[in-house]
């Protein structure tokens, strides 16, 4: 088996048990996830990668069972990297594991092809009952998430629980703010993400609205601090 030559990635020897890649940029969760994995009999971790790209390059040399997910890693985009695994690869079961609040990015990684959604605060002993559980074929919703979406369906216009005005953004609201926050001119967003100026201007109006930002430069101003303390 060849080494990926986009990033350092570490492949383990071929055994009995589920095969799985982990991806992520922190180098001591990817430690953390690799002895987790090392202590049990019915996993096989197959590869390490850090970034998109080297994510589904792994992905395109050993088809795993299953796939650990960080949601952002760098200026990966976690939704559109998902929308492509689910696309190409509709057999692998993701799980993502973020630091992201799952009320906010938990229903959105399901829509986008994801089988659970972990927040590594829970740790690596619940990190290997999500795999157990979406391997099994099952979805993995903690209870908050399931909490979500149940009173989403109930109640979709009633959100007490929601963490912040964030939760009410669309899928595309979500990622021009994120595109925002990395320093992209509406220019660049219309080029990007092939629309029209004037309807990444309207995106940006309505986030303004919703986030109760006064001008462009306070929308502006909120989204850096939302990717640099990785919110987004």
């Amino acid at each position: 088996m060849g080494v990926l030559s986009t990033v350092p990635c570490f492949h383990a020897m071929r055994s009995p048990g589920l095969t799985i890649i982990a991806a992520d940029d922190h180098p001591v969760v990817l430690s953390g996830i690799r002895l987790a994995l090392r202590g049990t009999e019915d996993f096989n971790l197959l590869a390490e990668a850090r970034d998109g790209t080297s994510t589904l390059a792994a992905i395109q040399e050993n088809v795993p069972d299953l796939l650990i997910l960080d949601l952002w890693m760098g200026d990966n985009d976690g939704m559109e990297l998902l929308r492509s695994i689910r696309d190409g690869w509709p057999s692998i079961r993701v799980l993502v594991y973020s630091m992201n609040d799952e009320r906010i990015y938990g229903a959105r990684a399901l829509r986008m092809g994801a089988a659970g959604y972990l927040m590594k605060s829970h740790g690596l002993d619940e990190l290997l009952n999500a795999l157990r559980i979406i391997a099994g074929g099952e979805r993995y919703l903690s209870p908050v998430l399931a909490a979500e979406l149940i009173g989403s369906s109930l109640h979709p216009h009633h959100d007490p629980s929601k963490p912040s005005a964030l939760a009410a953004l669309s899928d595309r609201e979500i990622q021009i703010l994120r595109m925002i926050g990395r320093g992209q001119t509406t220019a660049a967003i219309s080029k990007e993400l092939g629309i029209s100026v004037k309807t990444v201007g309207a995106h940006r109006e309505n986030l303004k609205n919703k986030l109760n930002a006064g001008n462009s430069a306070s929308l502006v101003q909120m989204a850096v601090q939302l990717v640099e303390n990785r919110v987004l």
